[in-house]
């Protein structure tokens, strides 16, 4: 049995990047260099408007103890 505090934690569709903003938002915060392209609105735009099926979006927290570390956005593509 792992006691590492870090575990991987599994977010999907909307919801789940829902569940995320405050996280997303404290990350954001903490770049040394932001941009429009990193905010959570603009996730949240992307998955509304050019994602082709926002239901199989996965948000990927690295998380350690209560603390989300780091977000890793996963969107399903079909390249043909």
């Amino acid at each position: 049995m792992s006691t590492s505090p870090w575990r991987i934690v599994e977010h999907r569709g909307r919801a789940g990047l829902q569940r995320l903003e405050a996280d997303w938002g404290a990350l954001y915060v903490a770049l040394p260099h932001r941009s429009r392209y990193h905010a959570f609105e603009a996730q949240l735009a992307y998955l509304d408007h050019l994602c082709d099926t926002p239901e199989l979006a996965r948000y990927l927290a690295l998380t350690e103890g209560r603390r989300v570390r780091a977000i890793c956005p996963l969107v399903a593509r079909d390249d043909t």
